[in-house]
């Protein structure tokens, strides 16, 4: 057993046991009683929705990233606004600002990361055919990424050039 495991388990008795001790001692001094049936259901729901909470948890804690710089590449996106080569996209619903690896790209057209330069990303039409792009985050040819559509899927392919 995991460690985040026991720990659910041991946090789960304790608030088991608080119900209890609430349901059982104080509401009484309150003069509101609950049947132990009434209990026993409260306890059983709340374990339910513990158990619902911890699962959905660990998926979330299991799952890799979506998005970020070093899965961009080849995602394809919308512009916003007009690049010129600077300018704004969105990319599974988040924006992300980008430059144009040629020419203008007109707002609302669909575009495909090629390369990343800092926090910014260098994109193209997704009309454009592709070619061999300078992608270096130095501004340097020493590494050159090359993509190319096949099959509706993008491609990628570098090599160091020496």
């Amino acid at each position: 057993m995991s460690g985040r495991l026991i720990l659910a388990i041991v946090s789960i008795l304790v608030e088991e046991a608080a119900l209890a001790v609430i349901v059982l001692v104080g509401l009484p001094g309150l003069d509101i009683n609950i049947p132990v049936v009434g209990l026993i259901a409260i306890m059983i729901a709340w374990l339910a929705i513990s158990v619902l909470i911890y699962r959905a948890g660990s998926r979330a804690l299991k799952r890799k990233p979506l998005k970020g710089l070093e899965t961009m590449v080849g995602t394809q996106g919308k512009s916003v606004i007009p690049l010129d080569p600077d300018g704004l996209v969105s990319i599974g619903g988040e924006y992300w600002q980008a430059t144009a690896a040629s020419g203008k790209i007109a707002a609302g057209d669909k575009v495909i990361v090629v390369s990343q330069r800092g926090n910014k990303l260098i994109v193209r039409s997704s009309d454009q055919p592709s070619a061999p792009l300078n992608c270096s985050p130095t501004g340097r040819d020493d590494i050159m990424l090359t993509h190319r559509l096949t099959e509706d899927k993008i491609w990628t392919s570098s090599r160091l050039l020496i």
